[in-house]
């Protein structure tokens, strides 16, 4: 493992708190684009690997893979339960993120395949011994891992449901999963009487409230009601008033999860008296001002997990918990007290996480002799921290956003020679304890009383050091630090300046990976309000021969690169430079970043297909689905992109891949100029507010001031775009306009469309001949398609449609003959869809979903109905 932080460009803690996070040695940027690929949310993709991964290396032969081996189904099922898989609408799509999980580390050599679908982990890809868990145990909600004993069986899913094959018999384990899907039907007024062998059991957002549960569950092992907001009293749930002369049904339950914001929930003062082997608890998001008393009586208990309860004030005496391995009351804001004065009887007290909560003090914790994890993230209250040499188990100390934090009660932290991560960004202290050893991640960014660097014992374990925004005059020891693979000094923009003045040589950090020296001033400036804050020289990079990624953002002047060719990022946002450096030898650049860089002016030697190649590729892969007879599309092999935020002509001349993020500026491409787009055959344009239409043929005004007319468009360059995308553009009102009346779309393969208020039709249709993706989503305008729905349109080559939360969408009217899949959903007012319009016999896959009104499906009487089809959520609908 190797240690590794993701810094945002905003400030706090949220940010310093991803200084837990790690990735594997092995290349995770592929990993998390192989799964991108296939999924729109970039970095939900990316925390959900790294969990997975993490809960991987933490938790060997252990549930689910005790038995060497799990089945993918169980093993997605276990994801679910412990909300790997992030929120998720209906069980199909949680499915659909686990499978592409799956492919991505099997692709990756994380997991093996064996017969009749199990897997198993690959442990040489793991490396298992020297894993922190740190950051999977903020992220579980259960920990069946460590407290679940039973196993799921052979699953399967289908209309909301997740359930074990075959019948429920007496000896038989059984499990069942429920979504609001499936609550929404008719479901049997009986239908957890039937479940008396039935061992685990999780509702996930009904949408009212659920029937009593059996009182003959005798075996049930595992609980979970999440997101029950229309909970009432959970003593009516249970039947507990039933329960009062036979206390069996709930005697093996050993997880239980009652989470959501509930305001009209109420728990009885004595419900865990039902419950007594409770090992995993999890109360979420429960607005309760205090818990149960019988809660405090759980002798087997574990886990206790209560983030995010905003209502709670206080914590009683927890001295009869003698197993709680983990506390975690992060995000519980009102919470301000606890009874218990030290911890000193819970002695298996692995983690405690107090974030965000309001304590001024906590119980002691010297003498834990396994506490590994304490965070402390955000106390506001909180201004010392007591008696923690002691506890010699301690690896991961947060303190990160404790703004009051000023300073730690022990001198010396000699003895904690297991402390691997220390994290006080954004505290008051001045100065650390002495002889810190061993640590290997240590942040102080935003410290700005900070004087003194600290003394390491040994400097050569840091790989990751923040000092960003401190107000060190000198670091005079960083040339110790040999290890050293993460380096930030930033200053920049929302950070206070530093008074860095002695810059320390980098010549030692031969193992130094990513350098962010952003904001940071040489000598030779006449900037008289930064006089002071000059560093003498800006250091060099020549020995660092291993740097990847260099952040110089801001920096009136670049030191000299031509020694690290090794880099694959290089960011120069906001820079004043005129010229760039050359790049001629930076074979492995696949992203330079130049926003705000308005003095730029020629980029003519600038080769953008040398200098951009990775992260836009794999964004660009991801959305093409083309089919191209005889060989993969052409748009799989475009080379040249480039990614513009903020503004900037110069750069778009060489691009064939645009990406304009942001952007304030820009009404349409043809404000760029004829020749800036003269190559682009792809464009993704995201958050452009001042964007009215794409593709214009009106005057528009050249530098000077001269307007001009761009009417030749069968020579000119619009007519060459391939791929579109556009978002959150909430001023478009046309895709063309003006003298192009469509022609700019003519080679055009794949369009999507997603929230762009104003816009409320496709334009034109009639030069679409081409296009084999279409998708819309989020459009409230829409009522047809195309604004020339009569005659009827023609798309000869569109083999895919998705049309999302159109909820003015009267009709689908338009031939398609090479339409295979149609996907539908949330369109209230769309009432027939006619297979004989699309004169398609190719149609394979029909997917329609919460369209309220849809009253018929019509096909010719010649014509087979697709293969597949899935109709959701059409109470109108009568097959």
């Amino acid at each position: 493992m190797v240690w590794n932080a993701r810094h945002g460009q905003g400030t706090g803690s949220d940010r310093d708190s991803n200084i837990l996070l790690f990735r594997l040695s092995t290349d995770m940027f592929s990993l998390r684009s192989t799964y991108s690929r296939h999924n729109d949310t970039g970095l939900q993709s990316k925390l959900l690997l790294e969990n997975i991964l993490m809960d991987f290396c933490c938790y060997e032969n252990k549930f689910p893979f005790k038995r060497g081996s799990a089945h993918y189904r169980e093993l997605i099922t276990y994801w679910i339960l412990e909300g790997f898989l992030g929120p998720f609408d209906c069980f199909e799509n949680a499915y659909e993120k686990g499978h592409r999980a799956i492919m991505a580390l099997a692709h990756h050599g994380f997991i093996e395949n064996q017969q009749a679908g199990y897997v198993r982990k690959n442990v040489k890809m793991l490396d298992l011994s020297s894993c922190c868990c740190c950051r999977i145990e903020e992220t579980v909600r259960l920990g069946l891992a460590n407290v679940f004993e039973g196993d799921l069986g052979r699953i399967a899913h289908a209309d909301g449901v997740v359930r074990t094959l075959g019948k429920a018999e007496k000896g038989k384990k059984s499990t069942l999963l429920i979504d609001r899907n499936f609550l929404n039907l008719e479901v049997p007024f009986d239908l957890f009487q039937s479940m008396r062998e039935i061992e685990a059991l999780a509702i996930f957002n009904p949408t009212s409230k659920p029937e009593p549960l059996s009182l003959d569950m005798q075996n049930l092992r595992l609980l979970v009601l999440r997101g029950c907001n229309f909970l009432g009293g959970i003593e009516n749930l249970l039947d507990l008033r039933s329960t009062v002369s036979d206390k069996t049904s709930f005697q093996k339950l050993s997880v239980l999860e009652i989470s959501g914001p509930s305001p009209s929930l109420t728990i009885p003062d004595n419900l865990f008296e039902y419950m007594p082997q409770i090992r995993s608890l999890n109360l979420s998001s429960l607005q309760v001002a205090s818990l149960p008393s019988s809660l405090y009586q759980l002798t087997e208990l574990v886990r206790l997990i209560l983030r995010d309860c905003s209502s709670l004030k206080e914590i009683r005496s927890i001295k009869s918990m003698t197993k709680l391995q983990v506390l975690d009351l992060s995000g519980s804001t009102s919470l301000g007290k606890f009874f218990d004065k030290n911890f000193a009887i819970n002695k298996e007290l692995q983690m405690l996480n107090l974030s965000k909560t309001k304590i001024k003090w906590f119980p002691l914790i010297n003498g834990l002799g396994k506490l590994t994890y304490l965070l402390l993230r955000d106390c506001k209250s909180l201004s010392r921290l007591h008696m923690i040499s002691s506890v010699s188990s301690l690896r991961i100390l947060d303190l990160s956003g404790a703004t009051n934090f000023v300073e730690f009660h022990d001198q010396s932290l000699g003895k904690l020679g297991s402390l691997e991560e220390t994290n006080v960004s954004q505290t008051q202290i001045e100065k650390l304890p002495l002889d810190i050893c061993n640590i290997g991640c240590l942040s102080l960014r935003g410290c700005s009383k900070f004087k003194d660097f600290p003394h390491l014992k040994n400097p050569d374990r840091l790989q990751f050091l923040d000092l960003s925004a401190t107000n060190l005059i000198s670091v005079p020891s960083i040339s110790n630090l040999s290890n050293l693979r993460e380096l930030f000094l930033s200053c920049y923009r929302s950070l206070k300046c530093t008074n860095l003045k002695i810059f320390p040589s980098l010549d030692s950090l031969t193992n130094l990976e990513e350098l962010n020296l952003s904001g940071l001033k040489c000598q030779g400036e006449v900037d008289v309000d930064f006089l002071k804050n000059m560093v003498t020289h800006f250091p060099s990079l020549s020995n660092l021969k291993k740097l990847k990624h260099l952040s110089l953002r801001g920096c009136q002047h670049l030191p000299n690169l031509e020694g690290v060719t090794t880099l694959q990022v290089l960011d120069l946002s906001g820079s004043p430079i005129v010229d760039l450096p050359s790049f001629e030898n930076f074979h492995n650049l696949r992203s330079l970043l130049l926003r705000d860089c308005s003095n730029i002016k020629d980029f003519k030697d600038l080769e953008i297909s040398e200098v951009l190649k990775g992260d836009t590729f794999f964004r660009t892969k991801k959305l093409c689905q083309c089919k191209e007879e005889g060989g993969e599309c052409q748009c799989r092999k475009l080379q040249r992109s480039l990614e513009i935020r903020g503004f900037s002509e110069g750069l778009a001349a060489q691009a064939e891949f645009l990406f304009l993020i942001d952007n304030l500026f820009i009404q349409n491409l043809s404000s760029l100029g004829a020749e800036s787009t003269r190559k682009m055959k792809f464009c993704w344009i995201e958050g452009c507010s001042a964007m009215e239409s794409i593709l214009s043929g009106e005057k528009v005004a050249d530098n000077q001031g001269n307007s001009k007319e761009i009417v030749e468009v069968t020579t000119g360059v619009e007519h060459m775009l391939e791929i579109l995308r556009v978002s959150h553009a909430v001023c478009l009102k046309n895709i063309c306009s003006g003298n192009l009346q469509g022609h700019g779309l003519r080679f055009l393969k794949c369009l999507y469309l997603e929230h762009c208020p104003e816009l409320a039709n496709c334009s034109s249709s009639y030069c679409l001949d081409n296009l084999q993706i279409l998708q819309i989503k989020f459009y409230d305008k829409f009522r047809t398609l195309f604004e020339d729905e009569q005659p009827q349109p023609s798309l000869p080559k569109l083999h895919r449609l998705c049309l999302w939360a159109l909820p003015n969408l009267e009709s689908i009217a338009y031939i398609a003959e090479s339409l295979q899949p149609l996907i539908v959903g949330d369109c209230p007012k769309l009432e027939s869809v006619n297979f004989s319009t699309f004169h398609s016999k190719k149609l394979e896959i029909l997917q329609i979903s919460s369209c309220d009104n849809l009253r018929e499906i019509v096909a010719a009487s010649d014509w087979a109905l697709p293969g597949k089809m899935l109709i959701r959520g059409c109470p109108s609908y009568i097959l």
